[in-house]
């Protein structure tokens, strides 16, 4: 162990706006805080060496929030307008004794200290909080698994302006020294989040899902077999990918299984099989995600080691411990990885793997393989269904495409629908009124066409759109006339508007087709 720490393990989420009331689950159905820790992949990971972050708001962006720190951060640009952090590793404690431990936090803020909460200014406030002290007694010098969770809701007054997003740890009256802050690269493993322990398990095994591509189809890396599990964005694909709808589930009794590029899924899963469901394939540019809770009977330190062909990332407690990704032969180049328990208990278990397509001079494919193990033991009988569902977060659904003439919004109109599910939070009014020798492709109606969208209160969704025509409706319909349907919604501060054409009301009108 060095003399100096280098820091605290960070990882951030960005969220949904107005998403968050609390870290705890409080009964409120937006007390999701720690349930997005443990269960929603990062939006990116940095190294906190302190634990002051002070003097940014709502829209502060997530590297001008971590200052210094921000030059470590790696993943997809964010804001701290419903953001999240946790900080974890261990504080080194040189004098034994009582410590006044305090978090001064905008929003809520939770602090663990060898598994013990010291700490809970947990809620929507201002700073410094309703409940910001603690204190622990540090019975011995030594290395302490410490434990921050924080988040920032989003607030505006009536003004408009945003609130604070603030974290000021203070250990005895002063900020925490950055020497005495440790991570994993420190230490040589993780300190698993008490936070993430489950109270209760389900069905043996974990639950799989399983995607295939053609051949070369999965964007391994840039253009090759390079990293797909990370948050570094271009490294992010098999992210993408695990968040989406599967080609197939199935429950996983033993992570044990191996064969090649072209081995049918349902024969690669062995034992296995008879609980596939779903559209079968092969390895040819597979792709795994096996997900539950491993049952940690004993705390203190465990060693895992995932070889495979091609990567694997495992996560515990949502926090890799095993980081062998990218395009290589099994075990792999990083197989290896320990984790640090603090109690025992059932911890959220998250293993990816993917399958590239590799061939050699004689049209050899390669292997298919990943073995999973715990301080060289199976972990049949230790994995368990989980009973808290997974949380994709918007940031990790990659956008579609977008395709001639699209205004890059994203949507997908459904005909048999006025509406589309998108908050509207306030009430825009969007009016247009075309002059009569201007024709309906101008802005997508008629000539003499009065057109508008306003926010309507009787709708859940809080989202307005219909067709029109171009008068009375009792009026005779006229040559001039095209029926349309009109949506309106509002995604990430911006306001879009769609037209969507439906057809001529009549044959021989004079409408472009």
């Amino acid at each position: 162990m060095p003399d100096v720490g280098s820091g605290l393990d960070g990882r951030y989420w960005q969220a949904g706006i107005k998403s968050i009331d609390n870290l705890d689950d409080k009964g409120g159905e937006k007390d999701v805080g720690l349930k997005i820790i443990r269960g929603a992949h990062p939006t990116g990971i940095f190294k906190a060496t302190g634990l002051t972050y002070q003097g940014g708001n709502d829209l502060t962006e997530i590297r001008d929030w971590l200052q210094s720190d921000g030059e470590s951060y790696d993943g997809m640009d964010g804001n701290m307008d419903d953001g999240l952090l946790s900080l974890t590793g261990f504080i080194r404690i040189d004098i034994p004794g009582d410590y006044d431990i305090r978090s001064e936090s905008d929003d809520g803020s939770i602090i663990w200290i060898a598994g013990e909460r010291v700490v809970d200014n947990d809620g929507s406030h201002g700073s410094p909080g309703p409940s910001p002290d603690g204190f622990y007694n540090f019975k011995t010098a030594g290395l302490y698994p410490i434990e921050v969770a924080w988040f920032n809701g989003d607030w505006t007054n009536d003004s408009g302006e945003h609130g604070g997003a603030n974290l000021n740890v203070l250990l005895d009256g002063d900020p925490v020294p950055a020497e005495i802050l440790y991570g994993a690269s420190d230490v040589g493993g993780i300190a698993v989040s008490v936070s993430a322990v489950s109270a209760e398990k389900g069905a043996i095994g974990l639950a799989g899902q399983y995607w295939a591509s053609d051949p070369k189809g999965f964007e391994f890396g840039e253009g090759s077999q390079g990293p797909v599990f990370q948050t570094t964005p271009e490294d992010n694909h098999g992210i993408y990918t695990i968040n989406s709808e599967p080609q197939g589930t199935f429950v996983s009794t033993n992570v044990e299984y191996s064969g090649n590029d072209l081995t049918p899924i349902v024969e690669w899963l062995g034992a296995d099989a008879d609980s596939f469901e779903g559209q079968e394939g092969n390895l040819n540019d597979g792709m795994v995600q096996l997900r539950g809770l491993i049952d940690i009977s004993a705390p203190g330190w465990h060693d895992f080691r995932s070889a495979s062909d091609d990567g694997s990332v495992v996560r515990i407690g949502n926090q890799v411990v095993v980081n062998n990704d990218g395009g290589h032969g099994a075990p792999g180049p990083a197989p290896d990885g320990s984790a640090f328990f603090t109690k025992s208990g059932l911890y959220p278990i998250e293993v990816n793997w993917f399958n590239g397509n590799w061939t050699n001079d004689a049209g050899d494919h390669g292997g298919a393989n990943i073995t999973l193990t715990m301080d060289e033991w199976s972990l049949d009988g230790i994995i368990f269904h989980s009973l808290e569902d997974a949380i994709t977060l918007p940031s990790l659904v990659k956008p579609e495409p977008n395709t001639e003439g699209d205004s890059g919004g994203g949507f997908v109109i459904d005909s048999t629908k006025t509406q589309m599910a998108l908050p509207l939070p306030q009430a825009p009014v969007i009016d247009g009124v075309l002059d009569s020798d201007e024709g309906w492709a101008f802005a997508g109606g008629a000539a003499q066409n009065f057109w508008s969208v306003r926010y309507d209160e009787a709708l859940d969704d809080l989202l307005r759109g219909g067709g029109f025509g171009d008068g009375n409706p009792d009026e005779i319909w006229d040559e001039t006339d095209i029926q349309f349907n009109m949506y309106a919604g509002v995604f990430e501060n911006d306001l879009y508007v769609a037209v969507e054409v439906t057809d001529d009301w009549i044959v021989n009108d004079n409408a472009d087709p």
